[in-house]
């Protein structure tokens, strides 16, 4: 009697226990172990050559579009229209997204089809700065930052033998005070419509040759609004460089109406020529290593600075032409007609 006793207080004892202990599971919230989710380091493609020499304009579509099938984070390609010849106006940018870039800057070359040093130069630069992604702390702080758009060639059909579009120079095509509602040839127009499409903070326009720098005005011998500005950012440039600098109406003597460098500072964009090199010739390798490595680190000054420049738009130079006489606006200084 008493060892049925004792087994059933054993009995009841582990009956109680377990329930107990299932209350207990019952009322514990697990509280489950966070992983901190560590992001990759984003890097560019590896390009084991960035100073090429010349390539045709499907040769440099295709290599892009390659970088943008390695790197799809970091490079876009696009088209902003088309030749009369049906040629894609082609264009691309790199920079890494996820950043949400504050700025954007555009590098062009070749608007005169018949220099194409000027597009080698330009391509080193991007190829360049997409293979130190991730890499340099330097081109990592750029492209996180700025959105930075390449048009390798502006004028497809000309490239790269001449300079005139339809009997005309495309860098007299562009709107300016005298003509402020020109319809430009086909080539101007289409990079005009992505410009205002874009809107960047600063363009640097790629042409050949002279080694030199080219600021506005070039249809005026005016103060530029933002000539200080001009002074030292590009100042900085010609120095690093070893490139000299003047205003575009210093460069032949006389006014220059019509040109990109004045249309695209009158839109709100920090704007500049770069005349690379010594010949209009297609370049070697050596010619377009030479001149990257001569220039390269002006043009990166150029992308970080130019940026951050403020354009004066209430204060852009407006003339108002007649047969005989320019009249002055505001407190502007009048020049001759030519």
């Amino acid at each position: 009697m008493k060892i049925k006793i004792i087994i059933c207080c054993i009995l009841l004892y582990i009956v109680y226990d377990y329930e107990k202990n299932k209350i207990l599971q019952q009322s514990i919230t697990v509280i489950p172990k966070v992983i901190p989710v560590i992001e990759p380091i984003l890097k560019g493609p590896d390009i084991e050559d960035y100073t090429l020499p010349y390539q045709s304009y499907d040769e440099i579509i295709n290599m892009v579009k390659d970088w943008e099938k390695n790197s799809p984070l970091l490079v876009e390609t696009g088209t902003y229209g088309s030749s009369e010849k049906g040629q894609d106006n082609f264009y691309f940018k790199i920079s890494n997204e996820k950043k949400q870039p504050q700025y954007k800057t555009m590098i062009t070359a070749c608007v005169h089809g018949n220099e194409p040093w000027s597009t080698s130069t330009i391509m080193a630069y991007s190829g360049y700065m997409l293979s130190q992604y991730g890499k340099d702390d330097r081109i990592t702080k750029i492209l996180d930052s700025t959105e930075v758009y390449f048009i390798p060639v502006i004028s497809p059909d000309t490239y790269p033998f001449r300079r005139m579009v339809n009997g005309v120079d495309p860098n007299r095509e562009f709107p300016s005070p005298k003509n402020p509602d020109k319809k430009s040839v086909n080539p101007v127009q289409n990079m005009r419509d992505f410009f205002l499409k874009i809107k960047p903070n600063s363009i640097l326009s790629g042409h050949t040759y002279g080694r030199v720098y080219l600021v506005p005005w070039g249809d005026s011998r005016s103060p530029n609004p933002n000539e200080k500005d001009y002074a030292n950012i590009v100042g900085h440039m010609a120095k690093l460089s070893d490139y000299k600098w003047e205003k575009a109406s210093q460069l032949y003597g006389s006014l220059i109406v019509g040109s990109d460098c004045d249309w695209y500072h009158r839109n709100g964009a920090f704007s500049i020529v770069m005349e690379f090199g010594s010949h209009q010739r297609k370049p070697s390798e050596n010619d377009t290593e030479t001149e990257f490595e001569r220039t390269k680190e002006a043009f990166l000054s150029f992308v970080e600075e130019s940026v951050k420049v403020n354009i004066i738009a209430d204060q852009l130079i407006q003339y108002y032409y007649e047969p005989c006489k320019i009249i002055r606006y505001k407190n502007y200084r009048k020049i001759k007609c030519r």
